[in-house]
C-alpha cells in the first residue's frame, strides 16, 4: 500500500519474537493478579462465549490494570470466579478475542499491544502467555478491532495514529499518521469476508472508510458537527456512530449522506454495539443507561439502569444472544433484549 496525500503512511519494524521454551509448562505464563481492579472498561465474547474482562484502577497514586478470563458471561466479577488472569503495567483500555479463546489481542493506555495464548495446562490450570509486545503508538490505545479474516487487527490511540498488525507475530503492517486530526475514539471491522475494509471515527467529527487494496485507502463517510465516540457496521452499506451530543447517527457509505438519527441521552455516548442476527442497536454513554433499539425500524425496544455508575462497554454473547455489560460500578449484567417482532409475539 502507498501513501495517500492526507495520511503519511510508513513501513513498521519487525516485532521481535520471544524465544520459547522447551519445557513442558513455558517459562513465561502470567502470574495471576491479586485481584480484578474497580473500574471495569471492556468485555469481549470467543464464540464459544467465553468472556475476556479489562479492568482498570483509575485512582490512587498508580494507575494499573489487568485482563481476566472466564468461561461464561454470566459471573461476578471476582479473581476467584476467574480462569485466570493477566496484569498489565498500565491501564488497559481495548482487548479482543482473536479467532478463538485462545488467543487475545490488548491494548493499554501506555501505547502497547500484547498477544497472548490462553493454555490450559495438565493440572486443569489455565494461564496467559504473552507472546509479543510492541509499542507503535505515542499514546493511550483507544480502540482495537480484529479484520473478518482473523488474520489482521487494527489498534486506535489519543496519538491520532492508526496501526495495521499481523496477529501471527505482531509485525507492524501498515502506519497511517496522521489518520484524524483529533483523538481516534473507535475502529470497526467491516462485515465482509475478505477482511480489507474497516471504519474509524474520530473527535474531529469525521468518520472515515478505509480500503487496504487501494493505494490511497482513506475516504470520508462523513464529517458531523460534533466529535464521534464509537462506530459500528449495521450491514455492507451502512454504519451507524455515537456522537458527544449524546446521538445515534446511520450513514450509508455509498452516497456518503445521513440517513437516520436517533436521540440517546443528554450525555455522551461511549459504545455503540449491534447484533446483527437479531437486528438490534444496543447504546451505553456517560451515565448508567442502557437503551437498545430495533436497527431497521428504530423502534425502542429495552432499557435498563442497573448500574451505579458509568456503563464502559457492550458485548453480545454468540451462544445465547444476550447482551452483557460492564461499568465503573466493578459489574457486569446480563440482559435479555427481545426484538420488535418477539415484542409483537408476546402481546
Amino acid at each position: 500500500m502507498e501513501n495517500t496525500e492526507c495520511m503519511n503512511l510508513e513501513e513498521g519494524d519487525h516485532a521481535h519474537q520471544e524465544d520459547q521454551s522447551s519445557t513442558k509448562k513455558p517459562f513465561n505464563f502470567t502470574v495471576v493478579p491479586f485481584n480484578i481492579e474497580p473500574h471495569l472498561e471492556f468485555i469481549d465474547f470467543s464464540k464459544e462465549g467465553h468472556l475476556l474482562l479489562g479492568s482498570s484502577n483509575l485512582v490512587g497514586k498508580f494507575w494499573t490494570g489487568s485482563v481476566w478470563f472466564f468461561n461464561s458471561g454470566d459471573v461476578t466479577p471476582l479473581e476467584q470466579e476467574s480462569l485466570s488472569g493477566h496484569g498489565c503495567d498500565s491501564c488497559v483500555s481495548a482487548g479482543k478475542f482473536l479467532d478463538s479463546w485462545e488467543k487475545i489481542i490488548i491494548g493499554e493506555d501506555s501505547g502497547k499491544v500484547t498477544i497472548c495464548s490462553i493454555t490450559k495446562f495438565e493440572d486443569d490450570s489455565t494461564h496467559f502467555l504473552p507472546q509479543h509486545s510492541e509499542t507503535q503508538h505515542d499514546g493511550c490505545i483507544t480502540s482495537l478491532a480484529v479484520l473478518k479474516d482473523k488474520l489482521y487487527s487494527i489498534s486506535a490511540g489519543s496519538d491520532m495514529k492508526i496501526n495495521i498488525w499481523d496477529n501471527n507475530n505482531l509485525e507492524i503492517q501498515h502506519k497511517y499518521s496522521p489518520a484524524h486530526s483529533m483523538e481516534i475514539t473507535c475502529v470497526c471491522s467491516s462485515l465482509e469476508e475478505e477482511g480489507v475494509l474497516f471504519a474509524s471515527c474520530s473527535l474531529d467529527g469525521s468518520a472515515l472508510l478505509w480500503d487496504l487494496k487501494q493505494s490511497k485507502p482513506a475516504s470520508a463517510i462523513s464529517h458531523h458537527e460534533f466529535g464521534l465516540t464509537s462506530i459500528a457496521w449495521k450491514d455492507d452499506n451502512t454504519v451507524v456512530t455515537g456522537s458527544i451530543a449524546g446521538e445515534v447517527i446511520y450513514f450509508d457509505i455509498r452516497n456518503r449522506k445521513e440517513i437516520n438519527r436517533l436521540k440517546f441521552d443528554k450525555h455522551p455516548v461511549h459504545r455503540v454495539s449491534i447484533n446483527n442476527d437479531q437486528g438490534l442497536l444496543a447504546v451505553c454513554g456517560n451515565s448508567n443507561i442502557i437503551k437498545v433499539w430495533d436497527i431497521n425500524t428504530t423502534e425502542l425496544v429495552y432499557t435498563a439502569s442497573e448500574h451505579k455508575g458509568f456503563v464502559r462497554d457492550l458485548s453480545w454473547n454468540p451462544v445465547n444472544n444476550n447482551l452483557y455489560s460492564c461499568g465503573f460500578d466493578k459489574r457486569i449484567f446480563p440482559h435479555i433484549v427481545p426484538s420488535s417482532s418477539e415484542k409483537e409475539m408476546l402481546m
